[in-house]
C-alpha cells in the first residue's frame, strides 16, 4: 500500500468518524429540542386545564349566586311585598365580579391558545 493509499484510507475513515460524530450531536440536539418542545406543550396543556377549573369554579359560583337572587326576589313575592332591588344589590355586584372574572379568564385562555 502506497503513501496515497493510506492517505485516501485515512481521510476516508476520518470522515467517517467526523459524520458519525456529527449524526450524534445533530440526533442529540433535536431529541433536545423535541423534550423542550414536549414539556412547553405539556406545561401549555396543564396552564389551559387550570383555566377551565377556574371557569368552572366560578360559573358554579355565579349560578349559586344567581339562585340566592331568586329565592330573594321570590321570597319578597310570597310575602307579598314590592319588590325592592336594593335588597340584592350586594349579590347582583358579587354576580357581576364573578362574571368579569370569567371573562379574564376566558381571555387568558384565548391567549394561551393563540
Amino acid at each position: 500500500m502506497g503513501f496515497l493509499d493510506k492517505t485516501k484510507e485515512a481521510v476516508e475513515n476520518g470522515d467517517g468518524k467526523i459524520g458519525s460524530k456529527l449524526d450524534a450531536i445533530i440526533t442529540g440536539k433535536k431529541k433536545d429540542a423535541e423534550s423542550e418542545v414536549k414539556s412547553a406543550v405539556d406545561e401549555g396543556k396543564a396552564e389551559l386545564a387550570k383555566f377551565e377549573s377556574m371557569i368552572k369554579d366560578k360559573e358554579s359560583e355565579f349560578d349559586s349566586v344567581a339562585a340566592d337572587i331568586g329565592k330573594k326576589v321570590l321570597a319578597s313575592v310570597d310575602e307579598g311585598k314590592s319588590f325592592d332591588i336594593s335588597s340584592i344589590s350586594d349579590l347582583l355586584e358579587k354576580a357581576k365580579g364573578i362574571k368579569s372574572c370569567i371573562d379574564e379568564i376566558t381571555s387568558k385562555i384565548s391567549a394561551l391558545k393563540g
